[in-house]
């Protein structure tokens, strides 16, 4: 019962948000990744027919959906799913799932390969923080457009993504070395890390921002006219002796 719920909360939490990545890098809110992943996760966990598979999120549609939708917009986009699944539910029902052991595996290690690259070019982007707007589809065009916008790189951004890339790799490696770290899975540790990481920088910003916005509140305060007027006024009775005051003794 214990694994299950450890498993069950693990790859909850990787899904969701490789999800909403994968929504974004199709051209799609992020919201639209969450509500996919939690109606399938649903409905494969009601309506499955294998216990030992986990249905989630796949990357190897990512240049299948953001070519839909740049071509046919969000709503092709539905169509192509009912469609999917239609020619799915079509392979079970006339037994046509071993035809997929005919294909070579070179031809799907060079189509994962193919797809794993041209993600790889969709999210330098986001990686390195450049101001970079929609990327063109094409190979040599990404590569192009990532070139040309190099200059407006993000430090922040590019440290964040390389201190996640060397945590993921580093962890990974420590879980070969010591198995109980194999509890904690590496793209779990270094999300939460990275979040954390974000939210700290986030909510430091957010505090210099309020104090600077105070202390120019109150400078603009002491600049205004009517605070001027009575600083004068404070300062003049200050230097000049009182009206009630008593006249100074003589020697």
């Amino acid at each position: 019962m214990w694994a299950d719920l450890t498993a069950g909360v693990t790859v909850g939490a990787l899904a969701l948000p490789l999800s909403m990545a994968f929504a974004i890098a199709s051209g799609t809110p992020p919201l639209n990744g969450v509500w996919t992943a939690v109606i399938a996760g649903v409905s494969y966990g009601l309506l499955g027919g294998s216990r030992v598979l986990v249905a989630g999120p796949a990357s190897a549609f990512i240049p299948l959906l953001f070519a839909i939708v740049s071509q046919f917009g969000p709503s092709a986009l539905l169509a192509a799913t009912w469609f999917a699944g239609l020619i799915l539910l079509l392979l079970g029902l006339f037994r046509l799932g071993n035809l997929v052991r005919l294909i070579p595996n070179s031809v799907i290690t060079g189509f994962i390969n193919g797809i794993a690259v041209i993600i790889i070019l969709t999210q330098v982007k986001d990686f390195l923080g450049l101001a970079l707007a929609v990327p063109p589809s094409g190979l040599v065009g990404k590569l192009r457009a990532v070139y040309d916008a190099l200059p407006t790189l993000q430090p922040a951004s590019a440290a964040l993504g390389f201190g996640s890339l060397a945590l993921l790799l580093g962890w990974t490696r420590l879980e070969r070395r010591i198995p109980k770290l194999r509890r904690l899975p590496a793209p779990l540790v270094t999300l939460v890390a990275g979040t954390a990481i974000v939210w700290g920088a986030n909510s430091r910003s957010q505090r210099s921002v309020a104090v600077s916005a105070q202390s120019r509140a109150r400078c603009l305060r002491s600049r205004s006219p009517w605070s001027i007027g009575l600083n004068l006024r404070n300062s003049y009775r200050q230097r000049s002796p009182s009206r009630c005051s008593a006249p100074p003794k003589a020697w």
